[in-house]
């Protein structure tokens, strides 16, 4: 849960930027806190400028409402939190980062594109926002439980398995989470989709953004609470995401 076996700083120490040994001992931990730094700045100049150039010369806004940025921020918090948690836990199943790596993305992708597409068969429906709730409210129950039994299955009979038995006992775990995980974003989407034309580049780009800034903090948790505390905030962003969802027009 925590393999950062040459991590040598305290909580209380961890930003001690200008003490030498400390950087020295800990370059790669101060590299990252840079880079998170560094990523939110960007951000923050990315989203924030042009935000701010629309309002003052054209007078226009982003369609979103401060709810409607929490949910799509907490979307692309919390697949980052997820994937990143899935990928490290699951290398212990399968024996090597790189077939983690590998079965975590191939399988969350195919997964929540086929969601995406299920998805767009029944988002214009009257009801959408329910059944989006619905699926939400499965997620983070599925989650909640993969987060409980986790250690077990490490530790179950799947362990001393073939690596395609593994494999397939992956895919068991992340495909229903990858299903309903890509039913969240394009449902919200077309829910925004009659709104000014600045709503849907708006959503996407606070999705993206957050998405990356999760990636880099996924790291930062893990290294002072573990990977599981990262897996759970994950499943906070979601549960977050299911109260904030878009008002249907």
């Amino acid at each position: 849960d925590r393999p950062f076996f040459f991590y040598t700083l305290r909580l209380r120490d961890a930003l001690r930027i200008l003490d030498r040994v400390a950087r020295t001992e800990n370059a790669a931990y101060f590299s990252l806190v840079f880079t998170m730094l560094f990523v939110s700045v960007l951000v923050a100049v990315v989203l924030g400028l042009p935000l701010w150039h629309a309002r003052r010369h054209a007078g226009l806004h982003g369609g979103l409402s401060g709810r409607d940025v929490i949910y799509f921020a907490c979307l692309g918090c919390a697949f980052m939190l997820i994937e990143i948690s899935l990928i490290q836990q699951l290398t212990l199943l399968l024996g090597h980062p790189t077939y983690a790596l590998t079965v975590v993305l191939f399988a969350l992708l195919l997964s929540s594109g086929l969601g995406s597409f299920w998805a767009s068969l029944w988002c214009r429906a009257p009801d959408a926002r329910r059944r989006l709730g619905a699926n939400l409210m499965v997620l983070v129950l599925l989650l909640a439980a993969g987060w409980w039994s986790t250690p077990f299955l490490l530790g179950s009979s799947f362990s001393p398995s073939s690596l395609v038995a593994r494999i397939i006992a992956a895919f068991a775990v992340i495909i229903p989470l990858g299903f309903l995980m890509g039913t969240a974003l394009p449902t919200a989407l077309h829910m925004i989709g009659k709104r000014p034309a600045l709503a849907i580049p708006w959503a996407l780009g606070v999705n993206g953004a957050t998405s990356v800034l999760a990636s880099v903090a996924a790291i930062l948790i893990a290294i002072q609470w573990g990977f599981s505390a990262a897996f759970g905030l994950g499943i906070a962003c979601y549960t977050l995401a299911l109260l904030t969802r878009p008002k249907q027009a």
